[in-house]
């Protein structure tokens, strides 16, 4: 994901506040030696129930965690312990420094590396500090399964993307826990125990994927849209932009030239 892609995996925190001015309470977890912090909100332990399932949703670009708070009650009543966190550099999450925003932008691989081990330290935080069932001997209940929306899931792919900068101890410790990754908008799924992928449509951003040539020539994305020379009026259009419904003389086709 070197040079865009990198760059559309962080927006600004102050241009995200203007969004989300009111933010609900939450926790946060320490999630490595230098103090950094991820601010989450949680629908807790599901009541009597010794083998629920922990899913860990992680928001994209442009929006905050509090964009999926609307699941959070739906999740106990499926047996799922609902955990939202808000990405580095936004509301109540540690922000970036100047030089990791400079490595981050660069797109170099150092970036995506530190993004592997802070998802695994709020994942082995969590292990240690809540209790959270293992997964069970049928591989079906249990554990954490990581699930991102739009670019979020640069941040759960890059746990199975860059395990050999996560420590070891760590590692170890998930496998007892950490047993799907779904990648939200596609039918994939992988095991970390069997990493198979099994793909059926693709509706997550590319950039996600680490695939920068699939965008299609007449398709827009306001984020490079030279218009837009103020980095907030990218965000804004892009907000607008994203939310938007647009008719399709024929959505099966999936090729921009149809719109």
């Amino acid at each position: 994901m070197k040079d865009i892609g990198l760059g559309f995996y962080h927006v600004p925190h102050c241009m995200i506040m203007t969004i989300h001015t009111q933010y609900p309470t939450g926790k946060s977890a320490i999630v490595d030696d230098r103090g950094t912090e991820l601010f989450f909100v949680d629908s807790g332990a599901v009541p009597d129930s010794d083998n629920y399932t922990t899913v860990i949703l992680v928001h994209g670009s442009g929006v905050t965690g509090k964009t999926l708070h609307h699941l959070l009650p739906y999740a106990p009543p499926s047996n799922i312990r609902l955990v939202i966190p808000n990405r580095r550099d936004y509301p109540g999450s540690t922000p970036y420094t100047d030089e990791e925003l400079g490595v981050l932008k660069a797109g170099e691989e150092s970036a995506m590396e530190k993004v592997a081990r802070e998802i695994a330290g709020f994942c082995k935080w969590f292990i240690e500090n809540q209790s959270l069932p293992r997964i069970s001997s049928d591989r079906k209940n249990g554990g954490i399964v990581l699930m991102g929306w739009s670019m979020g899931n640069a941040t759960t792919i890059s746990l199975i993307g860059w395990p050999n900068a996560i420590a070891k101890e760590t590692l170890d410790l998930l496998k007892g826990y950490v047993r799907r990754l779904i990648v939200w908008g596609e039918s994939w799924s992988v095991s970390l125990t069997f990493p198979v992928v099994y793909p059926r449509f693709t509706d997550a951003p590319h950039l996600a994927l680490g695939l920068l040539e699939t965008q299609p020539l007449k398709g827009y994305n306001p984020l490079v849209d030279p218009t837009l020379e103020a980095p907030v009026d990218a965000v804004v259009t892009f907000c607008n932009w994203v939310t938007g419904y647009y008719d399709h003389p024929d959505l099966s086709l999936r090729e921009a030239s149809t719109a």
